[in-house]
C-alpha cells in the first residue's frame, strides 16, 4: 500500500522536493523530536495505531527515509495523542489519545503504561482532550 508523500524533504534553494515513503496509516499520528534532530512519530490509524517510526535526517543529496521498527510499538494504540521530550534528551512521553486515558515512554523503560485520571476527566462529546497540550516546565515537570 502506498503511503509516499505523507512526508517530503524540502530545500528551499533550489525549491525542491523529495517524498518520503511511510509504511503505515499516520492518520492523526503524533511526534516530537530528539536534541540529534531525529523525529519520532507514533501511533496513526489502522495499520499505525501501535507503530513507532523514526526519520534521522540527513544532506540534501542522501536517501534518507522513514524508518518502521520492527520490535518497538506503542503499549496502547494512539491517536490524537500527544509526544513531549523529557529532560535527559533521550526518552519520550507519549499521552493520551482517543479513549486512552494513559501515559508511556519511548523508548519503553520497562514500566508499562500509567492512568492519567485527568485524561478521562476531560473527555467529553467535543473531545477536548485531543492532542493534550503539553509544556516541559524549566522544574522537568509537565503542564498538561
Amino acid at each position: 500500500h502506498d503511503c509516499t508523500a505523507h512526508s517530503v524533504l524540502f530545500t528551499p534553494g533550489p525549491n525542491s522536493i523529495r517524498p518520503l515513503f511511510i509504511q503505515t496509516d499516520t492518520w492523526c499520528s503524533s511526534g516530537q523530536f530528539f536534541p540529534d534532530g531525529t523525529l519520532v512519530q507514533t501511533g496513526g490509524d489502522y495499520d499505525g495505531f501501535t507503530k513507532v517510526r523514526r526519520f534521522t535526517p540527513c544532506p540534501t543529496d542522501g536517501t534518507c527515509d522513514w524508518v518502521e521498527s520492527t520490535d518497538e510499538f506503542l503499549q496502547n494504540g494512539r491517536w490524537y495523542a500527544t509526544n513531549q521530550l523529557l529532560p535527559d534528551g533521550s526518552s519520550q512521553i507519549v499521552i493520551g489519545g482517543r479513549s486512552v486515558f494513559t501515559y508511556e515512554f519511548i523508548p519503553a523503560n520497562g514500566a508499562g503504561t500509567t492512568t492519567l485520571p485527568f485524561l478521562q476527566q476531560t473527555d467529553d462529546a467535543q473531545n477536548d482532550n485531543y492532542y493534550p497540550f503539553v509544556h516541559l516546565l524549566p522544574d522537568g515537570t509537565l503542564y498538561i
